[in-house]
C-alpha cells in the first residue's frame, strides 16, 4: 500500500528519510568554515534590518563595503531570505533561521524531486529520485561545505518545474500553466547563476517535450496532403502555446526583480564576480573527478588539486549506468523517451563541465556569470536522480513484492553512500557574534560582501563607519561626510533629524551654496528634495550625482534654511517590474477563481 486514507505514505517516507541530511543542521553550533556560510548570515542580517525600518521589498544593503551601502537585493535573488526572514520574525535568531531554510531545502526538494518521477515512474521510483536528490554529494557540500543558501532554495524548484512544464505538454490544463508559471518564478527569486544555467536546458527539455508528442499527434493523423500539413501545424501550436504562456507568466510574477536586475546589473562593478577567483577557466572539472571518493572543506583551484569534491556519487553513478539497461526493459513509450533524453542530458552536462567545452564558455560569454563550470552539478543533479529511480521501474516494478524488496535495498544504498559527507565543521566565528560589528570585521578580513558600484574607482578598505561601529557597536544615524564641509561650519550646517536604511533627513543651513556628501554610493534611485517644513510636501527636487573616487552620492545645496530629504526610491523600471508582477499574481488567482468556480458547478 503507498497512500492510507487518501495520504502517499512515500512522500511520508523522503521525509522521514531525509532527517540524516538535515540532523546536523540541529546540533549546537554552525559551519562558519562554510565558503558562504557567512554571507548568508549577514545577508539575512541586512534584510531583516531593512524589513524591520518598514521596506517589504528591500533592493539596498546600508552595511555592506564599510557602510557605503550596495543594492545587494537588487541584483540578488531574495527568495531565501524572505524565508530566513520569516522564520526570525516567528522567534529564530538570524543564524538558526538560516539553518531550517538549509533543512527546508534538503526536504522540499526531495518531495518535489518525488513528484516529478511519481509522475512518469511510480511512486517507488520516486522514492528512490527524491532520496538521491537529497543525498546526493552535490547537494551535501552545497549546505555543509560551501553553505550556498539561496542556490539550496533554488534546488528546490529544478524538480518542480521539469514537472509542471511535462503536465503544461501532456496534459494542458490551467492548473499545469499556473503551475509551471509559479515554479519559474521561484527559480529567477532563488538564484540567478542556476537560473542561466537552468534556462537554458529548460528550454531544450520543452522542445523535446513538444516535438515528441507533436510526433505522437501526427502519426494519428490521416495523410491527406495539404490539409494533413495544416493540421500538423495546428497540433503543433497545441501543444507549443501553453508552456510559451507559463514562461511568460513566470517571468510576469516575477519581473519585481528580474526587469530591475536585467536592467541595472550595469550600474555594479561586474569586475569583482568576473575574473581571479570568479575565473571560469581555473574551475573545469578532471575527468576522475566525478569519481573520486575524497572529500574536503576547502576552494576549487587551479589544476586537479581541488580542495572541494565534485564527485557525482558512487550510487547514483552505479544506478544511472544501470539506467542503460531500463531503456531496453521497460515499455512504456513516454518513460523510454525522457529515460534517453535525462541519459543524453547527463552525458552532454558533464562534457560542459570538462575543459573540452572550453571553446563553448568563450563563445556564450553569458555563461560566464554563473562563474564556475563545475556548478553545472546542480544540473546534473534531476538528471541523475530520474535515472537512478527508473532502475525501480523494471526492478520489480512499482506494484510486485521484489519491487519493494529492491526499493528498499536502493534507498539504504543511498543513505548510506553519503552519510560519511554529513559531517559539517562546527567552528566559532573569528569575527565574533553576528552584530554589525562583526560584520565590518569579516568584512575587513576577508575583503568579501565589498561589492562597489560602477561609479566607484577606488574600492575603501575601511571606513569612519566602521571605526564608529566597532567603537560604539552600533551604526552611526548621521551619513554625511562632515569633513567635506567648508569651513567655518556655519557657512554650511547640517543637523540630523532623522534616519532609516534608506533615507536621511536633515536640517540645512547654508550662506552659501555649496555640496553636501554623504558616506553613501551612489546608484539610480537616489533621490533628493527640499521640503515644505518638516513631514512636508516636496517644494524642489535636487540633483544627485555621484562624487570621486568612491563614487558617494552628493548634492549642491541653494542658500536657505530648510529640510532636505535623501531618499532610495524606485527607478522607472523597478515600477514597470513591480506593476508586471501584480498584474501576473492578478491573472494566477483569476485562474485559480475560476478552476475552483467550474469545479464546484461540476460537482454540484
Amino acid at each position: 500500500m503507498t497512500r492510507i486514507k487518501g495520504l502517499d505514505i512515500n512522500i511520508v517516507l523522503v521525509v522521514l528519510l531525509s532527517v540524516f541530511a538535515i540532523a546536523p543542521l540541529f546540533q549546537s553550533g554552525f559551519f562558519w568554515g562554510a565558503h558562504d556560510a557567512r554571507h548568508s548570515v549577514y545577508f539575512l542580517y541586512e534584510f531583516d534590518r531593512s524589513v524591520l525600518d518598514g521596506v517589504l521589498y528591500p533592493r539596498w544593503s546600508p552595511d555592506i563595503t564599510f557602510g557605503y551601502g550596495y543594492p545587494l537585493f537588487n541584483i540578488y535573488s531574495p527568495l531565501a531570505f524572505y524565508l530566513g526572514e520569516a522564520l526570525h520574525l516567528l522567534g529564530l535568531d538570524l543564524v538558526s533561521a538560516i539553518k531550517m531554510v538549509f533543512a527546508l531545502g534538503f526536504v522540499l526538494s526531495g518531495v518535489t524531486m518525488y513528484l516529478f518521477v511519481r509522475r512518469l515512474m511510480g511512486s517507488r521510483a520516486g522514492l528512490v529520485a527524491g532520496l538521491v536528490y537529497v543525498y546526493i554529494p552535490y547537494h551535501i557540500s552545497d549546505v555543509y561545505v560551501r553553505g550556498a543558501l539561496a542556490e539550496s532554495v533554488a534546488l528546490i524548484f529544478f524538480p518542480l518545474i521539469l514537472w509542471c512544464f511535462y503536465e503544461t505538454v501532456e496534459r494542458p490544463r490551467a492548473l499545469a500553466l499556473v503551475g509551471a508559471g509559479v515554479s519559474y518564478a521561484g527559480l529567477v527569486f532563488s538564484h540567478n547563476g542556476l537560473l542561466m544555467l537552468f534556462s537554458p536546458f529548460l528550454g531544450i527539455y520543452l522542445v523535446f517535450l513538444v516535438l515528441s508528442r507533436w510526433w505522437q499527434d501526427l502519426k494519428r493523423m490521416p495523410a491527406s496532403g495539404r490539409r494533413r500539413l495544416i493540421r500538423c501545424g495546428g497540433a503543433l501550436a497545441r501543444r507549443a502555446w501553453m508552456p510559451l504562456a507559463a514562461l511568460l507568466l513566470g517571468l510576469g510574477l516575477s519581473a519585481v526583480f528580474w526587469l530591475p536586475m536585467a536592467v541595472e546589473f550595469k550600474f555594479v562593478r561586474l569586475d569583482q564576480w568576473l575574473g581571479g577567483y570568479y575565473d571560469y577557466r581555473d574551475d573545469f572539472v578532471y575527468f576522475f573527478q566525478f569519481f573520486s571518493p575524497s572529500w574536503g572543506y576547502g576552494l576549487s583551484r587551479p589544476g586537479p588539486q581541488d580542495e572541494l569534491a565534485f564527485q557525482i556519487g558512487a550510487v547514483p553513478v552505479v544506478l544511472s549506468i544501470l539506467s542503460l539497461a531500463v531503456v531496453l526493459r521497460i515499455k512504456n513509450e513516454v518513460q523510454r523517451r525522457m529515460l534517453v533524453f535525462f541519459q543524453a542530458a547527463a552525458v552532454i552536462i558533464a562534457l560542459l563541465m570538462l575543459t573540452v567545452s572550453t571553446r563553448f564558455w568563450e563563445l556564450l560569454p553569458i555563461v560566464i556569470f554563473a562563474q564556475f563550470p563545475w556548478r553545472l552539478l546542480a544540473l546534473m543533479m534531476p538528471c541523475v536522480a530520474f535515472l537512478a529511480g527508473s532502475v525501480v521501474a523494471v526492478a520489480g516494478g512499482n506494484e510486485k513484492p521484489t519491487g519493494a524488496i529492491a526499493t528498499l535495498a536502493l534507498v539504504g544504498l543511498v543513505l548510506l553512500g553519503s552519510f560519511a559527507y554529513l559531517t559539517p565543521q562546527i567552528i566559532e566565528p573569528a569575527e565574533g557574534p553576528v552584530s554589525l560589528a562583526g560584520m565590518m570585521r569579516f568584512m575587513q578580513s576577508s575583503d568579501q560582501m565589498t561589492g562597489s558600484v560602477a561609479w566607484t574607482h577606488e574600492v575603501p578598505t575601511w571606513s569612519a563607519f566602521a571605526d564608529h561601529v566597532i567603537g560604539e557597536g552600533q551604526a552611526p544615524d548621521l551619513k554625511v561626510d562632515l569633513e567635506s564641509l567648508p569651513r567655518p561650519r556655519r557657512r554650511l550646517a547640517v543637523d540630523l533629524q532623522d534616519s532609516s536604511t534608506t533615507s536621511q533627513e536633515l536640517w540645512v543651513h547654508a550662506e552659501e551654496e555649496g555640496r553636501i556628501i554623504f558616506n553613501i554610493f551612489y546608484y539610480p534611485g537616489w533621490r533628493c528634495y527640499i521640503l515644505e517644513g518638516r513631514e512636508g510636501d516636496i517644494a524642489e527636487e535636487l540633483e544627485v550625482v555621484p562624487h570621486g573616487s568612491l563614487g558617494r552620492v552628493s548634492v549642491w545645496v541653494p542658500v536657505g534654511e530648510y529640510y532636505l530629504l535623501l531618499r532610495f526610491e524606485d527607478t522607472r523600471v523597478r515600477v514597470v517590474g513591480r506593476y508586471l508582477s501584480i498584474l501576473s499574481l492578478v491573472l494566477v488567482l483569476c485562474v485559480l477563481g475560476r478552476e475552483a468556480y467550474r469545479r464546484r458547478k461540476t460537482a454540484g
